[in-house]
């Protein structure tokens, strides 16, 4: 009983600095997007596009699950810690290997020039990713998160702080990756340091090679489907980057990168816990049935309104805030923030929970049938044009939520209606301040200030979502408050 009670104390507490570290770090990445925009053409941001889905996608199969597995599996020596510790040294090399000679040939494939430059100098960013990941996993393993959280704020600081200062150096595209790479070594001794003073890891000279044989059982269908996950969710990029104009590259990835670090921001908080928590009560499918709706709602409450609100204010706060000039965003900004909404809700939530109750290779067979139709729609479809990329992308974010919230109320045993019911129970009031917020618009039509119109419709649904959830749904109130404590 004192065990289950420190655990719980430990993982309430994890959450609470999860919760606020964490989320200060990933306001960060939206601020990181306005300074490449205000320093770079969309031709640049283009190959930096490029770079960073190749670092992505080496970075999800040289991680072949390997937090899970760190995560999730019960009783963990230290010899067969050494052993993942080897191997993701050796991930590491491979990565940095593979980014160097592969750099040239993507380039040729695309029509973005300056590619394959930012992939060698950026390669040996690649290890210390790998290395940095394998740390962080132990400390959260152990529900660990005060010191974790506070390196991942200065990290991000110190690439905001290093990004500015290479700019301001004309040093072009190349700012981004020498940012990233210095903030990230600098990281990643950070956590080597606290990992060792708090005895978490002690380095064997002998191996246990007995944890690679679990390490493939649990992590691979894990890191499979993020691999295929992955290459299907950025598989648009590539499709534009190969049959458009660089410049098209760069108007869609600014929105989408956008969007993709706010979607951070709004589930920064639960996201890190979510898989130890749910594996801790999976014993009791009531809690984990009521964990999962307390927290669902939550983000209903923050993620929709903000999202709806991005679309509505689109065609002022994109010129307002990344200047006139990407003015070409603004349609990719409010289509991939509506499908936005759904990712939001079930990305993070839904395939935690599933990871905790040992589905994880029913989640890696929904994903290899729904990639493959979006995949397949894309190649025959494509050429059509961009409006039809990017409309594909916005289906298949709806019909891969819907489907991991079906799995989901399935393993719960929760009725479908009784869940969605939640979503319109926010949608309602969601429409109420999108009204206010179209009027508002409205009268703002014949203003060309895009800042000072941003700044009213922006504090139009501040003020309208807040109060009429105050007095309409008093429940989902004393919810957030709770969770911001």
């Amino acid at each position: 009983m004192r065990q289950a009670e420190n655990i719980k104390k430990r993982a309430v507490t994890g959450l609470r600095w999860t919760a606020g570290m964490t989320v200060l770090s990933a306001l960060i990445g939206p601020l990181l997007q306005v300074v490449k925009a205000r320093y770079m053409l969309a031709s640049e941001l283009a190959s930096v596009a490029m770079f960073m889905l190749v670092y992505g996608f080496l970075q999800v199969i040289e991680n072949a699950g390997m937090q899970e597995t760190l995560i999730q599996k019960k009783n963990l020596t230290q010899a067969e810690k050494s052993t993942l510790f080897l191997l993701s040294v050796i991930m590491g090399l491979s990565g940095v290997t593979i980014m160097v000679f592969t750099a040239s040939i993507l380039e040729q494939k695309t029509n973005v020039p300056g590619t394959a430059k930012l992939l060698v100098y950026g390669s040996p960013l690649f290890f210390f990713a790998q290395v940095n990941q394998f740390f962080r996993s132990l400390l959260h393993r152990e529900l660990i998160y005060k010191g974790p959280s506070i390196i991942v704020i200065a990290q991000r600081s110190l690439t905001l702080i290093f990004l500015l200062v290479f700019f301001m150096l004309n040093m072009g595209a190349l700012s981004v990756v020498y940012a990233m790479l210095i903030s990230t070594f600098i990281s990643t001794v950070g956590l080597i340091v606290l990992v060792f003073r708090l005895g978490v890891f002690k380095p064997q000279k002998s191996i246990d090679l007995s944890i690679l044989s679990y390490f493939f059982s649990f992590g691979v269908p894990v890191a499979l489907k993020r691999i295929f996950t992955y290459f299907t969710r950025r598989s648009d990029e590539l499709f534009i980057a190969v049959t458009l104009a660089p410049e098209v590259l760069g108007y869609y990835h600014l929105a989408k990168e956008t969007l993709d670090k706010i979607i951070t921001l709004v589930s920064s908080s639960f996201s890190k816990i979510l898989l130890p928590l749910f594996s801790r009560i999976n014993g009791s499918r009531k809690n984990l049935g009521k964990a999962y709706k307390n927290i669902t709602l939550a983000v209903s409450y923050t993620g929709i309104p903000i999202f709806v609100g991005i679309c509505l204010t689109a065609s002022n706060l994109v010129p307002a805030i990344f200047g006139e000039n990407w003015s070409e965003a603004i349609l990719p900004f409010q289509v991939l923030s509506i499908a936005a909404i759904p990712t939001v809700l079930t990305a993070n939530l839904a395939t935690s929970l599933l990871y905790s109750v040992g589905k994880s290779k029913r989640v890696l067979i929904l994903d290899v049938i729904i990639n493959s139709m979006y995949l397949t729609v894309l190649y025959i479809y494509g050429p059509i044009g961009f409006d039809f990329i990017l409309f594909s992308y916005f289906g298949y974010c709806f019909l891969k939520a819907f489907s991991l919230q079906v799995m989901v109320n399935k393993s719960l045993e929760i009725s479908p209606a009784k869940h969605f019911g939640l979503y319109l129970r926010v949608s309602m009031r969601v429409l109420l301040m999108a009204g206010a917020i179209v009027s508002v618009n409205m009268f703002l039509s014949g203003s060309n200030n895009y800042l000072v119109n941003s700044t009213l419709l922006i504090l139009t649904g501040v003020i309208i979502m807040p109060t009429i959830t105050m007095y309409t749904d008093r429940e989902a109130i004393n919810l957030l408050k709770l969770m911001i404590k």
